[in-house]
């Protein structure tokens, strides 16, 4: 009986979609896979929730969709027609968006040691969470509308548009020149100098701008020539270009960090019927109930759906508890979401005291 319940769920598996955003796939992978993939003309390749992919993966023409987790040493998105679109976790080394009609979208979650957008290449839409050493956008467009960390340099070159409208700070060095236009509709944190031989912008109602922790803060470009631009620094800002409607620590518009990911699952009610105890210190029990056989995915999640724990369970039915350690969270409160081969998914809030 063991193995037909096996079977239905495999079957249930293949049948059904765990989200709905991917459709089309030419290619799913729904198991680990550490083999090269590229994404010709006419492709999708389409990676499953439960799937992790550790090969190289290069997007020349084709579609990407990703669900799961991409944990790899290169991700490469070239040339027109070629599309990545984030729903999940991609863990890489370089991540590079080249060439006219290249194009990401992120709504998932990215930690990359280094992101470049190239050459005429578009990231539309993150409106996931981006964290990477060093962020480089050079002759392309770039919109954030979700949340990015940039923990080393983060540069906006070579008639290059990049536009920030929620969470965005820097770990050491901002620049911006060669023609770049970067338009920021809050406070971005820049830890380290700020320096701009381009275009810097603001929103065009409230004030946006950069709070510097520097010793150097120089323009020898154009700064509030759209919208207010408020610059605070203990730093001498240094001028040699044009600086317009231009204040110094007097917007209070501070970039914060945005909910992301969970918003992007399809929910139901009458997955879990119970978890307990909450608030927890050690272990949470959680009662599931399915009335027919599945395998079934739990994630925990932290406030900003960033994904801190993820557990396979197979041919699940009827009644079962599922103790879940919750000794490694920090105080707080997180997110737990079991999803099944259906794609249906219940999520329940917990905290957690120390």
């Amino acid at each position: 009986m063991k193995h037909i319940y096996a079977a239905m769920a495999a079957m249930l598996t293949l049948t059904y979609p765990v989200f709905s955003q991917c459709s089309s796939c030419t290619t799913t992978i729904s198991s680990n896979d550490a083999s090269t993939h590229v994404v010709s003309a006419g492709t999708t390749l389409c990676i499953a929730p439960n799937a992790t992919v550790t090969g190289a993966i290069v997007v020349s023409g084709g579609t990407l969709c990703n669900q799961g987790t991409i944990h790899n040493q290169t991700v490469t998105v070239t040339g027109s027609g070629s599309v990545l679109n984030n729903y999940g976790t991609i863990i890489s080394d370089s991540l590079l968006v080249f060439k006219t009609g290249a194009v990401l979208n992120n709504y998932g979650f990215m930690t990359d040691t280094s992101i470049a957008v190239s050459a005429g290449a578009l990231f539309n839409n993150n409106s996931g969470t981006i964290s990477c050493s060093t962020l480089a956008d050079s002759a392309a467009n770039f919109v954030n509308n979700g949340n990015v960390t940039v923990n080393q340099d983060f540069g906006n070159g070579y008639a290059a548009t990049f536009t920030n409208n929620n969470f965005m700070k820097v770990g050491h060095d901002f620049l911006n020149g060669a023609g770049a236009t970067f338009t920021t509709s809050c406070v971005i944190v820049v830890a380290n100098n700020w320096f701009n031989s381009a275009v810097v912008n603001g929103p065009t109602t409230g004030c946006g701008g950069f709070n510097v922790g520097g010793s150097s803060v120089q323009n020898s470009g154009t700064v509030g020539g759209i919208g207010h631009v408020d610059i605070c620094t203990a730093a001498t800002i240094s001028n040699i270009g044009t600086m317009t409607g231009v204040t110094k620590c007097t917007c209070n518009t501070s970039c914060a960090t945005i909910a992301t990911g969970i918003q992007e699952r399809k929910t139901i009610a009458g997955f879990i019927t119970n978890l307990y105890p909450n608030p927890a210190n050690q272990e949470i029990n959680l009662l599931i109930t399915l009335d027919s056989p599945s395998d079934i995915q739990l994630e925990i999640t932290d406030i900003l759906g960033k994904v801190l724990n993820r557990k396979q369970y197979t041919s699940v039915q009827g009644e079962r508890l599922l103790k879940i350690d919750v000794s490694f969270l920090p105080q707080g409160i997180y997110q737990v979401s079991v999803r099944n081969a259906k794609g249906e998914v219940e999520q329940k809030k917990f905290n957690v005291i120390r």
